[in-house]
């Protein structure tokens, strides 16, 4: 944000757009650093070779010299463009003129889905209403209402980060517990792990999860001590070392609680079949950590399940680079 507090701000032009159904508007080379904000239909835009289907109430930034393409669906597509100068009142040599060189915040390219769209299409088309108008008037107000977009754009592109940061916070919790679920985990260990209080970061796990993390970890314990049960001939006591438990007793109370019986009946009542389907795989040793949970419903569809028990993890709903770097 420091950048843009030292920027002056000029508006080159402002336009609506619209590209009948099946029109494209091909090598558009920007004469200078737009925001464009669709309104109305769908297209693919294309810039710099980057392609995104777009829908309405989709906002794109890029710098001046970049080459935007237009490609209409069967609806049609409207939207608008609003290309300003900036300028940094800044000292030739000194850290913000480096960190100006370095980030070009006004030159770089990203998209944003807003969480509050009406807001800025409102500021958008007042400024569109008020830059038609002749008298030196509407342009300043016009101005005005370029840094309330500015500002709003920012302010909700922040706010995204901050609610992806919270949400990685359950990912995080989840990666601790499934990697080092035989160690003594505590909720004072996560909370210094990650930086968080013990009631914060308890109460937000579980309306993520539906799970306390202690739960979760019991439930992690519990669901490697059956795999055990059924794939070795590991005694109770063994698997209780395994699986970070000192006392096989308590493990076999806690397991009979959640399963609704004991493990030597559970090995006994699941394993027969196996025995008789499979004999030669029930010598199997396997103590390693458990398989990743899939929690795209527990969490949220942010969290996409990719290959063999591994998350991956789509921070923005729009395709940009670290917020640090444009609000800089």
């Amino acid at each position: 944000m420091v950048l843009w507090n030292h920027a002056s701000f000029n508006i080159f032009d402002i336009r609506r757009v619209v590209v009948q159904a099946g029109q494209t508007l091909r090598s558009y080379v920007l004469p200078a650093s737009v925001f464009v904000m669709s309104v109305r239909g769908s297209a693919q835009i294309i810039l710099d070779e980057t392609a995104h289907n777009t829908r309405r109430f989709q906002i794109f930034h890029a710098g001046k010299g970049s080459v935007l393409n237009v490609e209409a669906a069967q609806e049609g597509f409207e939207y608008y463009c609003v290309y300003y100068k900036a300028k940094l009142s800044l000292p030739t040599h000194g850290e913000l003129a480096a960190l100006a060189e370095r980030l070009r915040p006004f030159h770089v390219t990203y998209n944003l889905i807003p969480a509050e769209p009406v807001i800025l299409y409102r500021c958008l088309t007042d400024m569109h209403k008020e830059w038609g108008k002749a008298e030196a008037l509407g342009h300043l107000r016009a101005k005005v209402l370029l840094f309330q977009f500015i500002t709003e754009v920012l302010n909700q592109m922040q706010s995204q980060d901050a609610r992806s940061q919270k949400r990685d916070l359950a990912a995080q919790i989840i990666t601790i517990i499934q990697s080092r679920y035989a160690e003594a985990i505590t909720l004072e260990l996560l909370s210094e792990n990650l930086n968080y209080s013990v009631p914060h970061l308890s109460s937000y796990f579980k309306s993520r999860t539906g799970l306390s993390p202690i739960d979760y970890l019991i439930k992690v314990r519990i669901d490697k001590t059956a795999a055990l049960l059924l794939e070795t001939d590991a005694t109770l006591k063994e698997i209780a070392s395994s699986v970070g438990y000192q006392d096989p007793y308590y493990l076999g109370r806690l397991f009979k609680k959640h399963k609704g019986v004991s493990p030597s009946h559970f090995r006994t009542e699941h394993r027969l079949p196996q025995l008789e389907d499979s004999p030669s795989t029930t010598m199997r040793l396997s103590i390693g950590p458990p398989k990743a949970l899939s929690y795209t419903n527990i969490v949220d569809n942010d969290y996409q399940r990719v290959g063999d028990g591994e998350d991956e993890l789509n921070m923005y709903r729009g395709s940009r680079p670290p917020i640090g770097g444009i609000i800089a």
